[in-house]
């Protein structure tokens, strides 16, 4: 478990790594976990660590490796876990695509709690936790943002792109979907995505190259 802000600690573990996050604050239990691995193991142990409690599990989209412990976390604290609708069915199909790509596990999905809207705020203890569909990476893709730091799932890494050619993927809704938010992020936000470091949303407007040659791209869908 790594530090990577006053309240925030970054877990990456699992056969297939992902990153997972603990965000501590004034919630009951005094924490929430953001995205879940397949690995429940290290998120318990620093849950244990920090001596707290999910108060809630919110899930940046539904494929396996940010959904996979999710029920495991669930039944032990009895946390709602909360996904956007749009990625209901992505989440139904998880061990499909566990299968595809032939990892040796299977997953029991939780009971989700279905975000509706394209925007929207969920009130926990003294905390809005505020959520964006951004769509591509997955239909229900979500960026969810709490007291200045964003958890970006697999939509906006500090390098490179979240591209993977999985079932469900559209790279021309993922370049719309980050145009329509590009300039409403603060760029003193802590990025935290689904996979690599953790960046300020400044360094990755400087420095993340591919990402903005992406964006400045024509959609293939559109007239020449």
């Amino acid at each position: 478990m790594k530090q990577i802000s006053e309240n925030v600690w970054q877990i990456c573990a699992g056969v297939f790594p992902a990153n997972s996050y603990l965000w501590t604050g004034p919630v009951p239990g005094g924490a929430i976990v953001v995205d879940t691995g397949l690995d429940p193991g290290p998120i318990l142990a620093g849950l244990k660590a920090l001596d707290v409690r999910p108060a809630a599990i919110f899930c940046t989209h539904g494929h396996f490796d940010h959904i996979g412990s999710a029920s495991v976390l669930q039944n032990a604290f009895e946390s709602d876990v909360y996904l956007h609708a749009a990625d209901a069915k992505t989440a139904k199909v998880a061990n499909f695509l566990m299968m595809a790509f032939k990892i040796p596990a299977k997953l029991k999905l939780p009971r989700f709690s279905l975000l509706q809207d394209e925007v929207g705020e969920t009130r926990i203890g003294e905390v809005s936790i505020r959520h964006r569909l951004v769509p591509g990476h997955s239909p229900g893709s979500c960026l969810i943002e709490i007291d200045g730091t964003c958890f970006s799932g697999d939509t906006l890494y500090s390098g490179g792109l979240g591209l993977s050619k999985i079932p469900g993927e559209d790279p021309d809704v993922l370049r719309s979907s980050l145009r329509k938010v590009w300039d409403t992020i603060d760029p003193a936000t802590l990025v935290c995505p689904g996979h690599g470091r953790t960046a300020i949303f400044a360094e990755i407007r400087e420095h993340n190259t591919e990402l903005v040659e992406f964006m400045a791209a024509r959609n293939e869908g559109m007239a020449a």
